[in-house]
């Protein structure tokens, strides 16, 4: 397997810390990777990372929308507790 050295767009942390910008390492199959010289190592899987800022601004508006949703169903929650009984 060949690896080569690219920038990636990291939006794990998206919600949290906005969309990073890295340089990893990055083999073939481009299941992981792996930030360069940093210590603890940095890896992340192929769900967390995009290659362009175009497909990054896209994730990080799906997890948006898939907390804004799970936060809704919290709210309906509370409301519909009942503290009468």
């Amino acid at each position: 397997m060949s690896r080569e050295i690219i920038e990636v767009f990291i939006t794990k942390y998206a919600l949290t810390q906005g969309i990073k910008i890295k340089e990893v390492e990055i083999e073939d199959d481009r299941e992981y990777a792996c930030v360069i010289d940093v210590r603890p190592v940095e890896s992340y899987s192929k769900k967390d990372y995009t290659l362009t800022i175009e497909e990054a601004r896209k994730q990080a508006l799906i997890l948006r929308n898939k907390k804004i949703a799970s936060l809704k169903k919290q709210l309906l929650k509370m409301e519909a507790m009942n503290f009468n009984k």
